[in-house]
């Protein structure tokens, strides 16, 4: 995948008090758990076979999936997480303790993966695969914080037989199945506005797109104050880029006052793929990660991938709440 390029539009205003003001508290300690939420956005492949029998791909069908801690079917195991969403989870890392970020908590140490299909009857194969397409079970020493595990790709077209094993040593990768990455625990820095210390909101975002706007092409992102929608003109003209970082290598932080503001992205030839205001409140700790979708009616990604003329509806935006300071 190419870079994507963030950058961020917002007013010295936006650094003003307003009457949601949260004092800043001492950072609490960790309880000495660690903490596992994930990240699907795997897509089925979708062929149709010739009179030749040459294949023909026709599209990508997104699908659920399971994360099997420690091969077990219950909790800390995330079962059944929806296409293109985040885990859902019962707990979270104090000081917040939100479950709404889609954490589980589990001990710290070494544990192990398996990754599968889910639905399918039988149970599907994992999708950690050696180069011989032999099942193995990758482990992972975590440590007592919290943690994103990223799964995103496209899978093989479904078989007879039960669901086919994804080779490790793919060139280019097809699925990717990221180390888990450490999630921002860290509150954001401390302001004294009218008097008071608070923690600006504080937010991180991922660019998890599985397909692009557009070949050779860079995301951007805009963040504006207010609750109305910029048009794509006003951003284009005057924006200056934070910086470009590569999707789940690199993490892009920002700081903000708390209020109301609009995320903008915008891909290919400047069109708009996805606009979404949202509010941050004092000491909060977000992720805002890109995916693709579906617009309402498709069944499918089309084989060509996000088309291009006309973006609106194949991206969206998930709004996470980590953490409160």
């Amino acid at each position: 995948m190419v870079p994507r390029t963030l950058a961020v539009l917002a007013a010295a205003s936006a650094l003003a008090a307003c009457s949601q003001d949260r004092a800043a508290d001492p950072v609490t300690a960790s309880t000495g758990k660690a903490y596992m939420r994930a990240f699907n956005s795997v897509w089925q492949t979708n062929v149709t076979v010739g009179t030749h029998n040459d294949t023909t791909i026709v599209g990508y069908t997104p699908v659920s999936i399971d994360v099997l801690l420690d091969s077990a079917t219950s909790a800390p195991s995330l079962l059944a997480i929806a296409p293109n969403s985040m885990s859902v989870g019962t707990e979270g890392p104090l000081p917040g303790n939100l479950a709404s970020g889609g954490y589980n908590a589990l001990e710290p140490g070494v544990h192990s993966f398996v990754v599968r299909q889910s639905g399918l009857t039988p149970l599907g194969a994992s999708f950690f695969t050696t180069t011989a397409k032999t099942q193995w079970l990758p482990k992972e020493n975590l440590f007592a914080t919290p943690y994103l595990f990223a799964i995103y790709g496209m899978l093989p077209p479904p078989i007879d037989t039960g669901p086919v094993l994804v080779p490790a040593n793919q060139n280019p990768p097809k699925l990717i199945i990221n180390t888990p990455l450490y999630d921002d625990k860290f509150p954001g820095p401390v302001r004294t506005l009218d008097g008071q210390q608070r923690y600006l909101a504080r937010f991180t975002v991922r660019d998890m797109t599985v397909f692009p706007s557009g070949s050779f092409y860079n995301h951007i992102m805009y963040v504006t104050p207010g609750t109305v929608a910029p048009p794509v003109d006003s951003l284009v003209l005057h924006a200056t880029p934070i910086g470009t970082y590569y999707p789940l290598a690199y993490v892009s932080s920002f700081n903000l006052a708390a209020g109301d503001y609009v995320v903008t992205v915008i891909g290919q030839n400047n069109a708009i793929l996805v606009q979404m205001p949202f509010q941050l409140n004092w000491g909060e700790v977000r992720t805002l990660i890109l995916a693709n979708s579906l617009p309402t009616g498709v069944t499918q990604m089309p084989a060509s991938g996000v088309p291009s003329g006309n973006p609106a509806g194949y991206f969206k935006l998930l709004n996470l709440l980590d953490n409160q300071y």
